[in-house]
Formats: structure tokens, C-alpha cells, sequence
């Protein structure tokens, strides 16, 4: 298989992988407000940028649940992305290298409605965050907060 063949299949792979995604499990919907214990297994997960791949910058990130809780989830991830020195049939007008690790923290969480047993908030903050509410009010959209370290090595060139 020549060189050039081998491209044309890593290009079609990428369309379809950008293109066509696959149904994933990624923040799953929680109707009920019970706590559930987590297996060992379903408190890791993969994670990947697509964006970096079609770029191709090849990434892959672990992330796994401090609890073994469903509910208000804490969870630690390492993201590890690489494009260093990489081969080219073609002269660059652009070149880059990047080299990243990175190590996050982070507190999964959704809004919640306000119910009777709660009293009102004032504040548009306190409205949008609160956590201190039991019934979901969009339950397909999380958002996270955390803390995380980095480590980066990159170089861009431009080339006459």
C-alpha cells in the first residue's frame, strides 16, 4: 500500500469520525433524585478532543470518579496530547509541535428548579447555580468547575 493510499484512508476515517459520531454514554440523564453506587467500571471513562484530531493531533484522556456516587460527582482526569517532529512528504508553510499533559479536578453538577421547600433566591448567580434544589431543571446539561495543572512544550514555524 503506498504512501499516498494510506492517506486517502486516514482522511476518509477522519470525515466519518467527525462526521458521523457514535451514540456514547457521556453524561448520562438522571430522572431519578436518589443516590445509586457506582461498579468500578462505570466510574472510569475515556475522553477524547476531536477538534485536536482533525488537526491531527492525537489525544486520549482517562478520567475516573472519586465517589462511587451518581450523584454530585467529583472525578480526576489526566489528558496526554502529542504532535512532536512528525514527518512530511510536502513542504510546510506552517509547521507545529505541541507536547501537553495536563491533570484536572473537577465537580460535575446541573441546575436544579426551585420547589416549595426552598425559599426563593434573590441573586441571578444563586438562581442559575444553586445546588441546594432537588428536581432538575435542564437534565441534559452539565456543567463542571475544577482545577487543573498543565504542562506544554510547543513551537510553531513559519517557513518561506
Amino acid at each position: 500500500m503506498t504512501k499516498t493510499t494510506k492517506n486517502w484512508l486516514y482522511a476518509i476515517f477522519l470525515m466519518i469520525a467527525v462526521l458521523f459520531p457514535q451514540i456514547s454514554r457521556a453524561q448520562i440523564f438522571e430522572s431519578k433524585t436518589g443516590v445509586d453506587t457506582l461498579t468500578f467500571a462505570e466510574r472510569i471513562s475515556l475522553r477524547t478532543n476531536a477538534v485536536d484530531w482533525t488537526l491531527l493531533t492525537p489525544n486520549l484522556g482517562v478520567e475516573f470518579d472519586v465517589k462511587s456516587t451518581n450523584w454530585n460527582r467529583w472525578a480526576v482526569g489526566l489528558v496526554i496530547k502529542t504532535k512532536w517532529n512528525t514527518p512530511a512528504t510536502f513542504k510546510n508553510r506552517v509547521f507545529y509541535n505541541i507536547t501537553e499533559v495536563r491533570a484536572d479536578f473537577r465537580n460535575y453538577w446541573r441546575t436544579r428548579q426551585i420547589n416549595n421547600k426552598v425559599p426563593a433566591h434573590t441573586g441571578f448567580i444563586d438562581r442559575l447555580f444553586s445546588c441546594r434544589r432537588r428536581v432538575v431543571k435542564h437534565p441534559k446539561t452539565t456543567y463542571y468547575r475544577g482545577a487543573y495543572m498543565s504542562f506544554s512544550d510547543f513551537s510553531i514555524k513559519w517557513i518561506k
